[in-house]
């Protein structure tokens, strides 16, 4: 088994270096792509992990407790058993949540490894169960029963367990210094010596509970390769006629038995019209001589075993097998791997061209013809099996079929008339191996024909780590032979290496494997691209389910549809360009309703979660209907009875319930919009409401509200509240207790962004009224829509305290500052209110509007007063109220200490019931003819790793250059005030940046 090297590693250093030339969409901004996921896994990396990676692939379960992280990575398909036998499957790392870990007195149940079939995984994880176990070598062989040959058994052992006592060896309890699994093992193999190889035994250090700790790993790969070619051979008769094989596959057999075994084993499972042509040149080994022999029962005609009476070297050997066969042959190495569908693929790439001579596929190591990455030898990529990469190159193949200079040698198709007018490998200047290959691809060269590659298919080379020093001389002397046979050899190889044709192909592999999963749920997420809750909204259900399903977002931009993909801790940007900006109120558009189809059918979403329109038009839903899929639509503002979202008239007044058209349309024409009807959009949202399968609301106000214009989604609706991050969840010795008010001014905040919605007017009315103003001080911790600067305003009464970056900045301001009471005199009925929790959490009370979720949750709550605000002075009196009553204003404080707010896990409990609901009962069915080609998807790849510096400020000039569009924009959809503001902190980011 050889693969020849065609290139220095100067070449391959070169081409290295070369930066990726895409110009397609890269121009774009970061603040241009959408929804920013930060997923990163700062997990510290041990031997462990590495182990993990290299072995853990495809399907398999973890049997026993989890005391440390595995460092599984999430595309694989594990399911976790725990010390009872009972089930759970669980994608989370670390541990599942809910596994218990097996005690000493507990005994694992044998009887759950029962439901899986015989060689149904990939992988048993084994973790510290041998001592645990009545009959350890029954529940190893029952492990080893359910694996596929080539499967992993990995074995966790502590080393202060003691060894067990089997039934058959008592005696093997007293050797101490063998692990309880080592001396299993040793009695395993002795029963059955085919049935596994031990590849690993690692001892290594680890923590756990702050005690140093020690475990034993032992990575046990699952034999029965003669067994199971025995078994397919016999079972293969009739199967194919012979007057059906149409090509030869000839495999060249010296010794390496193990590599030899697994290359057959392959080739049958995999098997089609072609014939197996099995030829033993001599080999020292006795092994495959007895192999040879157990397997002559079983020639055929698709079926052919041939032996040199001699040792003939590999360059006579394989002109043997071609000089045997009449029809096309693939000469293919015996430490390959192939997959399925091989040879379909590689003979409808060779016939894809009459011009074509050779065909080579894709593998993970073979000099030009390597991937994920150029002339390197590469590991199959964490959790793929060989089978699932295959498959994954397959799917994603761009399919060019691009010429190459030469064949490479590990598995190589050779068309019969290129064969024939080429003539066979040349025995007398290669005839002990390397370069025969080269020097007959030239000859087919010279005869008209090409070398391609088969950029579709994947065979699997183990091929040589390194060459003694013997090889690498003979290497260089026959590499002296093709230059002086063919000087144009070298400088074209060269040529190839340093240019790399081939480099769309593998950014295409390179981009796409990031988050390729075909195993997984598909999820999209319908969302606006302005940020603020409902994104972190978003942001929260994508961080807890990334691992569990593949997650889409979809938002517009401009004129740019962003599809954000989310999958194994990665994340993938598309973006796909309409001809022109969609106007806001648009239910239809043609262009947009054709890219969403595509998209949906493409990655076959199998629901879909809307929780903003903005931006949006309202294609999606009838997409959907006509593919059966699920739409799931979270209410978080007030959008779909009137496009202002929160309900505020022209006069600044709340208006729900006012259904008066000539009013309505005042109201979007002092907006700047003339043309509008509020009539056709709620009649637009009924139908949009018809459509929907289930429609969400983080309270019951929220429902309410909605269903007295929308009747028709009673009975399809409930309230998920929102939950919280650890750090909002409300701990008693760190909240704030109540303080000695006497002789000090009473501290009134607000947090969050104050806008005209927010209660902006009757805030600096309060700040300013000349009861309050000697009893109170105002300070808002965030910033105003009148006042973004930081600063304390003593003429207004007020201290702007600016925007903070996160809970626990907030947290400490509002401590340090002696914050006493926080208000929300919200003008319209907020849907949850974030920044409620986060007061209650600091263990402040709080004074809130009489409307929507605020209302709702302090009644439900306590820790605070509702109060009217339709008056301002409504609300000062309650003020002067709670100043006059300080038992009761400490009564409240005590309320918030007893105020549970609800975690993150139990809202995303609640949303994964939901989505596991529709999952299970509805079959989408998507349209074959709409998708999008790998082509298509690679030219709208966005990808920030592409940005070269010299690009960056063409990116700033551009974007300057659209200011004032943006601008007008920005004014037409928030205002002026807003507008003025986002160009003072634009101006500042600009020169900051400078």
């Amino acid at each position: 088994p050889r693969s020849t090297p065609l290139y220095s590693s100067a070449a391959s250093d070169v081409y290295k270096r070369q930066s990726s030339d895409r110009e397609k969409i890269q121009d774009l901004r970061p603040d241009q792509t959408g929804i920013n996921i930060d997923l990163y896994n700062n997990m510290k990396k041990s031997r462990l992990h590495e182990l993990t990676a290299k072995y853990v692939r495809g399907k398999g379960i973890q049997v026993g407790p989890v005391y440390h992280e595995l460092g599984i990575t999430s595309n694989i398909d594990i399911t976790y058993l725990n010390h009872t036998g009972q089930e759970q499957i669980s994608q989370e790392q670390p541990e599942p949540e809910n596994s218990v870990p097996a005690k000493p007195d507990k005994v694992i149940d044998i009887g759950c490894l029962d439901k899986y079939e015989n060689e149904e995984l990939n992988f048993c994880i084994v973790n510290k169960v041998t001592e645990k176990v009545k009959d350890p070598l029954e529940f190893l062989n029952c492990a080893l029963r359910t694996l596929k040959p080539g499967g992993i058994l990995f074995l966790i052992d502590s080393n202060n367990a003691d060894s067990p006592e089997t039934s058959d060896e008592k005696e093997e309890k007293t050797l101490s210094k063998e692990y309880p699994t080592e001396a299993i093992l040793k009695q395993l193999n002795l029963q059955e010596p085919d049935l596994f190889t031990v590849l690993e035994d690692v001892e290594y250090n680890f923590e756990h509970e702050k005690k140093e700790a020690q475990e034993h790993v032992f990575i046990v790969e699952k034999g029965h390769f003669e067994k199971e070619i025995t078994r397919l051979l016999k079972t293969s008769d009739g199967i194919i006629n012979s007057k059906d094989i149409e090509l030869d596959v000839i495999v060249p057999v010296y010794n390496a038995y193990e590599d030899t075994l697994k290359c057959l084993y392959s080739v049958l499972k995999n098997a089609g019209n072609f014939r197996t042509v099995l030829i033993n040149d001599k080999s020292t080994d006795h092994r495959i001589k007895d192999l040879f022999t157990k397997l002559k029962p079983f020639e055929s005609e698709k079926f052919v075993l041939l032996e040199n009476p001699e040792n003939k070297g590999f360059v006579k050997t394989v002109n043997r097998g071609m000089k045997f066969s009449e029809k096309d042959v693939i000469l293919l190495n015996s430490d390959t791997i192939v997959t399925e569908g091989w040879t379909r693929k590689l003979k409808r790439c060779a016939y894809s061209d009459e011009k074509i001579g050779t065909v080579t596929p894709f593998t993970n190591n073979g000099t030009i013809c390597s991937i994920p990455n150029f002339c390197e030898n590469n590991e199959i990529p964490a959790g793929f099996t060989i089978e699932a990469f295959a498959n994954f190159i397959e799917q994603i193949s761009l399919k060019k079929y691009p010429e190459i200079p030469t064949a490479v040698g590990f598995c190589m198709y050779i068309k019969r008339e290129a064969l024939d007018k080429a003539g066979y490998f040349n025995e007398e200047a290669f005839g002990k191996g390397y370069g025969e290959e080269n020097d007959f691809c030239m000859r087919v060269i010279r005869k008209g024909y090409k070398n391609v590659l088969c950029d579709d298919t994947f065979v699997f080379h183990k091929g040589e780590a390194s060459f003694s020093a013997s090889k690498a001389e003979l290497i260089k002397k026959n590499l002296d032979t093709l230059s002086k046979m063919y000087p144009d050899y070298i400088p074209a190889v060269s040529k190839f290496i340093n240019s790399n044709p081939l480099k769309e192909i593998h950014e295409n592999i390179q981009l796409r494997i990031q988050t390729w999963d075909i195993q997984k749920k598909k999820i999209m997420y319908i969302l606006h691209s302005w940020g603020g809750g409902t994104e972190n909204h978003v942001k929260n259900l994508i961080k807890k389910f990334s691992k569990d399903y593949k997650l889409y977002v979809l938002q517009v931009i401009s004129n740019k549809i962003i599809l954000t993909e989310i999958n194994n801790n990665n994340v993938l940007k598309y973006i796909f360009s309409m001809n022109s900006q969609m106007n806001r109120f648009e239910f239809h558009n043609e262009e947009y309703e054709k890219i969403i189809s595509s998209i949906i059918d493409t990655f076959q979403i199998n629901l879909i979660h809307v929780h903003q329109l903005i931006g949006h038009t309202f294609d999606v839903f009838n997409i959907a209907k006509i593919r059966n899929i699920p739409i799931v639509f979270s209410i978080h503002d007030f959008y779909s009875v009137c496009p202002k979202i929160n309900l505020i008239d022209y006069n600044n007044k709340y208006c729900h319930g006012k259904n008066n058209s000539t009013d309505c349309r005042i109201c979007f024409m002092d907006f700047g919009i003339t043309s509008f009807s509020i009539t056709s959009w709620r009649n637009n949202f009924t139908d949009i409401f018809e459509q929907t399968t289930l429609i969400i609301a983080p309270s019951k106000s929220t429902l309410e509200i909605l269903s007295t214009y929308y009747p028709n989604i009673a009975g399809k609706s409930i309230v998920i509240e929102h939950g919280h991050e650890e750090e909002l969840l409300i701990s008693r010795d760190v909240a704030k207790k109540p303080r000695d008010m006497r002789n000090k001014p009473f501290h009134i905040a607000f947090i969050g962004g104050l806008s005209p919605g927010k209660g902006r007017k009757i805030f600096y009315d309060l700040a300013g009224s000349k009861e309050l103003r000697d009893k109170t001080r105002w300070s808002i911790f965030g910033i105003s829509d009148i006042h973004s600067d930081p600063a304390c305003y003593q003429d207004l009464n007020v201290t702007i305290f600016g925007k903070y970056r996160n809970f626990l900045e907030l947290k400490k301001m509002i401590l340090e500052n002696e914050v006493d009471l926080v208000i929300f005199p919200a003008k319209w009925a907020e849907t949850f209110s974030y920044t409620l929790s986060e007061a209650w959490s600091i263990g402040v009370p709080v004074l809130v509007s009489d409307l929507g979720a605020l209302k709702d949750r302090v009644e439900k709550n306590g820790g605070g007063w509702v109060v009217d605000i339709s008056e301002t002075k409504n609300v000062e009196n309650k003020i002067l109220e709670i100043i006059s009553k300080p038992e009761e204003y400490i009564a409240k404080t005590n309320e918030v200490q007893q105020i549970s707010l609800k975690d993150l896990d139990s809202m995303i409990f609640e949303y994964d019931t939901v989505y596991k609901t529709y999952l299970k009962s509805i079959t989408p069915i998507y349209f074959s003819q709409n998708v999008f080609t790998n082509n298509d998807l690679l030219k709208n790849i966005f990808s920030e790793n592409l940005h070269t510096p010299s690009e960056t400020s063409n990116i700033e000039a551009e974007y300057s250059a659209n200011l004032p569009r943006r601008l007008v924009q920005c004014y037409y959809d928030n205002g002026f005030i807003y507008t003025v503001n986002k160009t003072k902190a634009y101006v500042c980011e600009a020169f900051s940046r400078k």
